[in-house]
């Protein structure tokens, strides 16, 4: 399934993750920017192109970095990982279950949701 978006209905101006993403056919595709992205930010990217594998995998990566002593040295870099991986588990929901259902990203809320905490098999729809 290859879900052609109107940059005024998903926000590409929002979440520009939403270029570096695709499911066909049920399967996912990353641009090397985005494996890239999540290596640096979670450790790893894992090899896999099924969409809810790599959700659970980066929300359970999100709550990892939630963890992080807001005091301490890692602060910044755990924050803006978060955001980076947010944007993209973002962009995977918005490809998998159409843009009407996820909603518009909205990265001005990321702070909240750091700083909030969740379990891994709970989603931050930040919209």
């Amino acid at each position: 399934m290859l879900t052609q978006f109107d940059d005024d209905v998903v926000g590409i101006e929002a979440n520009p993750d939403l270029q570096h993403v695709r499911i066909d056919d049920g399967r996912l595709w990353l641009s090397e920017d985005a494996r890239e992205d999540i290596e640096v930010c979670a450790g790893y990217c894992p090899e896999t192109d099924s969409p809810i594998l790599m959700l659970n995998f980066l929300r359970a990566a999100c709550v990892r970095l939630q963890h992080v002593d807001v005091d301490g040295d890692q602060a910044e870099h755990a924050f803006m990982s978060f955001c980076v991986l947010k944007g993209l588990e973002h962009a995977i929901e918005t490809h998998w279950q159409g843009a009407e259902l996820v909603g518009e990203f909205h990265p001005e809320r990321l702070l909240m949701a750091f700083t909030t905490p969740s379990s891994p098999h709970t989603s931050l729809m930040l919209h």
